[in-house]
């Protein structure tokens, strides 16, 4: 009996003593713990886990004298293309410094490279019927394009706010026809509503407000047209495919074109010893012109173009008469004129703007016979009115 109260007695002194010896351990704080937290998921990549422990770690009154916390919440939301909450994040960070003793080399470096890569603009007319803005030149870093498809996301998003305000990559944007270009430091106000670039006043703000018709990218056309034709007083068809490039567009919206095409047609009417045919050929040619570009409404732009063309045609082989000896090489020129509309994108696919088009082309050409013969070589003349279905593809 004695052995066991003497036992007791000791026992419940060993408890005393190591329960002395732990109180004289400080335990670890929750703010502290949320920030070797986030420091670990920072270290290892793990940038949305260690966001979320950084913002658990602001919730506590010790927050208040961290600088070190607000700067690598910083670091956490640019890597998480958040560019919208780095930026404030690291501006507190470089306060609370300030006040507690002096900014460090990493802050300042990481201050410069945010500042002088984006810049903050309050977009008036913001939601889903926005005009959204579009990089002059293809962005070719893969983040820049990622804070920049965040950024559309939030000026398209459904709600109340007219007015947002998001960070953008420094560079020129084109807004309907109106170029804006932002500069590092220099925060701007940019109108997306759907009535911009209509008039030449818009309200858009900022670099290049003064220029009322901005310089367009250069264009890919694709076109593929059938037309009806008169050839010698026999009628036919033309189907035309032709692939070019729209020349950047110069002040009052005047453009050069420059294209090659392919068109499948009669070549001659062939009359004489019970023959009287009109044998389908081929014309490979180019063809460049001037063009005028139009915007009506913010989906809609008229294109007015004339162009001249030269090229090669020659009759196909099996569609000849049996026995024909006649001029089979042409030397074929003449002009076009086309009236198109131009159906224009709300926001581009993969930054590409394309842009459907349908419209009247009017061609007249002159058909030159290569023979020795001069009863041969009289030239002709085809006429045609038809229409263009196509897209552009610009930038």
């Amino acid at each position: 009996m004695l052995f066991r109260r003497a036992y007791l007695v000791a026992f419940v002194g060993v408890l005393c003593w190591a329960s002395s010896g732990l109180a004289d351990v400080p335990l670890q704080s929750s703010f502290a713990h949320h920030m070797a937290q986030g420091r670990y998921l920072l270290g290892g990549g793990l940038y949305a886990q260690a966001l979320a422990e950084f913002e658990a770690a602001e919730t506590y009154p010790e927050a208040e004298a961290e600088a070190e916390l607000f700067l690598m919440t910083a670091i956490a939301s640019y890597e998480l293309d958040r560019v919208d909450e780095a930026i404030p994040a690291l501006r507190r960070a470089i306060h609370i410094a300030m006040v507690h003793g002096g900014t460090t080399d990493r802050m300042v470096e990481l201050s410069q490279f945010l500042e002088s890569s984006f810049v903050e603009i309050t977009a008036v007319g913001a939601g889903p019927d926005a005009r959204l803005p579009v990089p002059v030149q293809p962005l070719l870093d893969p983040k820049l394009k990622r804070v920049l498809s965040r950024a559309v996301e939030q000026l398209i998003a459904p709600g109340p706010e007219a007015e947002r305000r998001v960070y953008l990559p420094v560079t020129a944007y084109r807004i309907g026809v109106h170029i804006v270009e932002l500069k590092a430091g220099a925060a701007a106000v940019v109108d997306l509503s759907p009535t911009t670039g209509v008039r030449t006043d818009a309200g858009v703000y900022g670099e290049g407000r003064a220029k009322a018709v901005p310089a367009v990218d250069a264009a890919m056309l694709v076109q593929l047209g059938l037309a009806a034709i008169g050839l010698q007083g026999e009628p036919g068809t033309c189907t035309r495919l032709l692939i070019g490039v729209q020349l950047k567009q110069a002040a009052r919206g005047l453009f050069v074109r420059l294209a090659g095409q392919v068109s499948m047609r009669p070549v001659e009417r062939l009359r004489g010893d019970g023959i009287d045919s009109s044998p389908a050929g081929l014309s490979f040619g180019f063809l460049g012109g001037l063009g005028l570009r139009r915007q009506l409404t913010p989906k809609l732009a008229l294109v007015s173009g004339f162009g001249w063309s030269i090229g090669y045609a020659r009759p196909l082989q099996f569609a000849l008469p049996s026995g024909y000896r006649g001029p089979i090489d042409y030397l074929v020129q003449g002009p076009d004129v086309e009236l198109s509309a131009l159906f224009l994108p709300r926001r581009p696919v993969a930054g590409t703007m394309v842009e459907p088009m349908v419209g009247l082309r009017l061609l007249l050409r002159l058909h030159h016979p290569s023979s020795a013969m001069d009863d041969e070589q009289k030239v002709h003349l085809v006429a045609g009115l038809g229409v263009e279905l196509g897209l552009r593809f610009g930038r």
